[in-house]
């Protein structure tokens, strides 16, 4: 079975046991549920890196078939991987965070060619108005799914190490989710936060939209180069 194969069933799995009606509900502010691809290469990259983001600006939006029919098939689950998948192919210079992506596939593999060798993944699932659902009637539900979720990921692609790239605002969730972390350390109060999940090496530093926190998510970078 593929790796991508093996994580599409995972995450019916986990879809199958939320109701999804209850988060849309009718309520097109609502996007597509985010389900990240691992690409081939990242099972060649030297650090098998997942980099997580606060949540989508949109996704699927009108074609996601959990927001349109409120259930999930394999063949849709598939259908949504791949897109996320071809969707790491488009070059979009004005996005700081896809900037960070690119500069993060190549400071963390020695093999310059190897693109999309990071697992994008999204720390909340679903965005609300192409921003964050914090606060909407469905957010706990979303909460929920995006736990789960996301936890299905570190399951099945077993990575080395992770950026949350969500900064301080986000901290609750990551608390919330992986309430079993361990070795954490306050490395820059507020900006470089490292603790473990499981196997993996964790950094929690600023999003990329951020201009002044370039300097602690190169230092994440170098951390998780030096530490691994």
């Amino acid at each position: 079975m593929s790796k991508n194969l093996e994580l599409a069933e995972k995450y019916l799995s986990v879809l199958q046991q939320h109701d999804l009606a209850a988060i849309y509900g009718g309520s097109p502010e609502y996007s597509g549920i985010f389900l990240p691809s691992a690409s081939d290469k990242y099972w060649k990259s030297n650090i098998k890196t997942m980099i997580v983001g606060k949540e989508p600006r949109g996704w699927l939006d009108n074609s996601c078939a959990g927001k349109l029919s409120q259930k999930f098939e394999l063949d849709d689950v598939v259908a949504s991987l791949k897109q996320h998948e071809e969707s790491l192919r488009v070059d979009r210079p004005k996005s700081k965070f896809i900037q960070f992506y690119r500069k993060s596939c190549i400071a963390l593999n020695s093999e310059k060619k190897l693109g999309e060798s990071i697992i994008w993944s999204n720390l909340i699932c679903i965005s609300r108005n192409k921003k964050s659902p914090v606060g909407s009637k469905s957010f706990d539900k979303v909460k929920a799914l995006s736990e789960q979720l996301l936890r299905a990921q570190i399951e099945v692609l077993k990575p080395t190490v992770i950026l949350f790239v969500t900064g301080t605002s986000y901290d609750k969730y990551i608390r919330a989710f992986f309430p079993e972390r361990a070795a954490s350390i306050r490395i820059v109060p507020g900006k470089l936060w490292s603790f473990k999940i499981d196997d993996a090496q964790c950094f929690r530093t600023s999003h990329p939209q951020w201009g002044d926190g370039a300097k602690h998510r190169d230092q994440a970078l170098s951390l998780a180069m030096g530490d691994t």
